[in-house]
């Protein structure tokens, strides 16, 4: 008989644990162990137990019913936005690809992370017909460029030609639409274009293209941009330093409106920032860039008219009085460019001092090593080297040297040609041949000209080095050095070759 207080095992209720379904909406608290209340700003479990309340994550914004809308700045584009699948035409890929793969790193000595063509223009190129035919038409010339073959022989420059006459047309109708947006790709266009005419030869085209690009630097649309855009920095970098180089290659004033960077320039004049690296090697590239484009406008501009001015048999009063003010202006001007000249010294001291503890990667070590020739280089001018490197005992010639060999050893292909926007080696040799004091001197630039192989912008090594070669094989080369030809170096070689010829 069963006893009647016992409850049959079937009908026994199991034992549960107490359960609630986790959330991940809860508070911080209690997201990840018990059921919270979600009760705001501070939960219901939290006051009951007596503890701190951590508040609530953000919500998801993609799952905002009313997310705002975006704003639209020039952002940096990634390099996982590059399709493979630009073209249905196997021969067009094949050029995308080796801009792509050799043209983007050779235009530029940055970092992948950093280099403006893929970060910027790669990425662009998907959205933009003009720029994807325009860098078909650079890949492939640069790929013929880099074999030696000649670009100019008909059966390849029927292709080139067709995908720069399809980029050429593609862009006219960006240029009716004053957007940001529209000049960036204009801009980029005539970057594309520039690189296309100067891995052909064509030095005239190339520099056509600059003097348009310099001119659209200056619409309305982009000096109203806010201050710190990338793209638009980035373009004014390029565009800085291909002008200068254009401008010593053709002894012109090849150079964009520099009126909003100079006055920048001066309003920080008070501020001492030369105890601070700069934030990184970027920064210091295009505060370089910026400081040589200066010193064109100074010496190639504004002291030529104080000159010309100078020169005049008569002048009235008023006119005399005039040229005397230009004349304390360029000083003036001048003066304040010595000065960030050697701010500019000292930051990069500090900036490499800084990348030494830090032991940058080896990514970064070409762009070092070119900042670092440039600095040597300009050191060789005393009014705007700092106090160090005055230093009696001083080599600066020797010191250029030095750098400039270490740059070339890490940048010189012995078995094929390369072409960058982003260099002045050749310029700056070219120069060391023309001035230094020793032969032998000279003859170590020559050597480092022979090894490189380059073309920068305008500037081909192999071009330099026979100018230089012809030029010493006379018997008064110091005398030609010295002459006034007019027509930058194209002029002085059609000179040369005249009195060679004779």
């Amino acid at each position: 008989m069963k006893d009647p207080g016992s409850v049959p095992s079937s009908n026994k209720p199991r034992f549960r644990r107490a359960y609630a379904r986790k959330v991940r909406t809860g508070c911080i608290t209690w997201i990840r162990h018990l059921k919270c209340d979600e009760e705001k700003p501070i939960c219901l479990r939290c006051r009951n137990d007596g503890v701190k309340c951590d508040g609530y994550a953000p919500t998801n914004k993609a799952k905002d019913e009313h997310p705002k809308a975006p704003v639209q700045r020039s952002q940096p584009l990634s390099v996982t936005g590059v399709s493979h699948l630009v073209s249905d035409v196997p021969l067009e890929r094949c050029y995308f690809h080796h801009f792509y793969h050799w043209t983007c790193k050779q235009l530029s000595n940055s970092p992948e992370t950093t280099n403006f063509w893929i970060q910027h223009v790669l990425p662009l190129s998907h959205a933009s017909e003009p720029i994807k035919n325009a860098i078909i038409a650079v890949g492939a010339a640069h790929r013929f460029f880099m074999a030696g073959y000649d670009t100019h022989s008909p059966q390849r420059m029927e292709f080139l030609t067709t995908q720069y006459n399809k980029a050429v047309s593609r862009i006219i109708p960006h240029m009716s639409i004053d957007s940001v947006h529209n000049i960036h790709c204009t801009l980029i266009s005539c970057l594309l274009f520039i690189a296309f005419e100067g891995i052909s030869g064509r030095h005239g085209e190339s520099i056509r293209h600059l003097r348009a690009g310099n001119r659209l630097l200056t619409l309305p649309a982009l000096t109203s941009v806010e201050d710190g855009c990338v793209m638009t920095m980035k373009l004014n970098e390029i565009f800085s330093h291909l002008s200068f180089e254009a401008s010593i290659f053709m002894d012109d004033a090849i150079l964009p409106d520099m009126r909003q960077s100079w006055s920048a320039a001066t309003a920080n004049a008070n501020i001492d920032i030369s105890s601070r690296p700069f934030q990184n090697l970027d920064e210091a590239s295009y505060e370089l860039r910026q400081l040589g484009l200066n010193f064109a406008k100074i010496t190639r501009v504004d002291f030529k008219q104080s000159l010309d001015a100078s020169d005049s048999l008569q002048l009235s009063e008023d006119e005399e009085t005039e040229a005397q003010h230009d004349d304390t202006e360029a000083d003036a001007l001048f003066e304040e460019l010595k000065r960030r000249f050697k701010e500019w010294m000292s930051r990069f001291d500090l900036t490499k001092k800084t990348l030494e503890h830090l032991q940058y990667p080896q990514t970064i070590s070409q762009q070092l090593l070119s900042l670092t020739v440039a600095q040597k280089f300009w050191c060789m001018n005393m009014y705007f080297a700092p106090e160090p490197y005055l230093d009696p005992q001083a080599d600066p010639e020797a010191d250029f040297l030095d750098a400039a060999e270490s740059l070339v050893k890490e940048i010189c292909h012995p078995n094929h040609f390369t072409f960058s926007f982003d260099g002045d080696l050749v310029s700056n040799l070219s120069f060391v041949v023309r001035v230094c004091s020793g032969m032998d001197r000279r003859h170590r630039a020559l050597n480092l000209l022979r090894l490189l192989n380059r073309r920068e912008g305008v500037w081909d090594s192999r071009e330099i080095v026979e100018m230089h070669e012809a030029t010493l094989s006379l018997h008064d080369y110091a005398a030609w050095y010295e002459r006034d030809v007019p027509g930058g170096i194209p002029g002085y070689i059609a000179e040369l070759s005249k009195i060679l010829k004779s």
